[in-house]
């Protein structure tokens, strides 16, 4: 792997500033904070696509001076395990796995749901000294030794779409798998979406390398990445200069999706704004409607029929009435 100074993972920090949500005064702890530790991360996968690591790896490929998320995060933080970018294989990367267990002081990432049924047999992580370690009993295992506890993607934090009906494997999201075992006492930071936004992964471990406190909403997701909701900051919004009128059939440009499904009304991401391939573009803008897939609810219904949304939700409401009177 290539590595780069802390000076340049300094650097790539302050480039991306603004979209990581730190100011000036949090470049310079930040700075002091490097000097001093360097925490210990674990990453597990399990039933997903890896989606999510693959959404991170893209954000560092094109941005300031690192190349590569190991180029970024290795002075950063001890990436000990991570099936994607580690070299290590076999039982050397269970081993420095295991290792970090045995030390304590790390901070588990989990990506992908939870098989929990068959003794969570359909998803194996590992084997280690001629034995099968599952997904769901490694999980349990790292989550008992760790205070922090990311799930990064929807799977990891709801179960997103490995969940989805019929759901044979018992999949679960990372909460509800420790309510189930009854674990508790865990600070659990859900970073859903599929994938999670590469800024809002980084983001939040820069607030840990830093000692802040995230704030989380009710569905443990920071609020400073989760508080704005997609319609309402939406430029394609009903009541904004450039909206231009609602769409009856994909392929419309600027015209509200709302009423061909739409799930923007009911989800909460600073898509929008923060948008997605370094800024380039994203869902609404490229015509594909916000699918809501940060809500723990994803993907359950029709995706394309608006009878399966909230119907509730008062912006739902007043646009049914306003077709109605027409």
């Amino acid at each position: 792997m290539n590595k780069i100074s802390r000076r340049d993972f300094l650097k790539y920090c302050s480039l991306a500033a603004g979209a990581l949500c730190i100011n000036l005064g949090d470049l310079k702890r930040l700075e002091a904070a490097l000097e001093t530790q360097k925490p210990t991360v674990v990453w597990l996968h399990g039933s997903g696509c890896q989606g999510d690591s693959v959404s991170l790896l893209n954000r560092f490929q094109n941005s300031g001076p690192a190349k590569t998320i190991d180029d970024t995060l290795i002075n950063g933080i001890n990436l000990c395990y991570h099936t994607v970018v580690m070299t290590q294989a076999g039982e050397p990367a269970v081993l420095s796995a295991m290792k970090a267990r045995r030390e304590g002081s790390y901070v588990l990432v989990v990506e992908g749901g939870i098989p929990t049924r068959f003794n969570g047999g359909a998803c194996s992580i590992w084997t280690s000294k001629d034995k099968e370690i599952t997904y769901k009993d490694a999980v349990l295992d790292f989550a008992k030794g760790t205070q922090t506890i990311l799930a990064v993607g929807t799977c990891a934090a709801f179960g997103g779409i490995p969940k989805s009906p019929p759901n044979p494997t018992g999949v679960m999201g990372m909460e509800e798998l420790l309510v189930h075992e009854g674990i508790i006492g865990k600070t659990l930071i859900n970073i859903s979406g599929c994938p999670a936004h590469p800024d809002w992964i980084v983001g939040t471990i820069v607030k840990l390398i830093l000692g802040d406190t995230v704030t989380l909403d009710g569905f443990n997701r920071p609020t400073f990445l989760y508080g704005e909701n997609v319609h309402q900051e939406c430029p394609r919004r009903e009541g904004t200069p450039t909206h231009q009128g609602f769409a009856t059939q994909f392929g419309q440009d600027r015209l509200c999706l709302m009423d061909l499904g739409c799930r923007g009304p009911d989800t909460f991401a600073d898509c929008p704004n923060r948008r997605w391939n370094n800024g380039v573009n994203w869902c609404v803008d490229a015509n594909g409607m916000c699918l809501g897939c940060v809500e723990p609810g994803f993907p359950a219904g029709g995706f394309y029929d608006p009878g399966s949304l909230n119907p509730l939700n008062p912006v739902r409401l007043l646009r049914a009435l306003t077709r109605k009177n027409k």
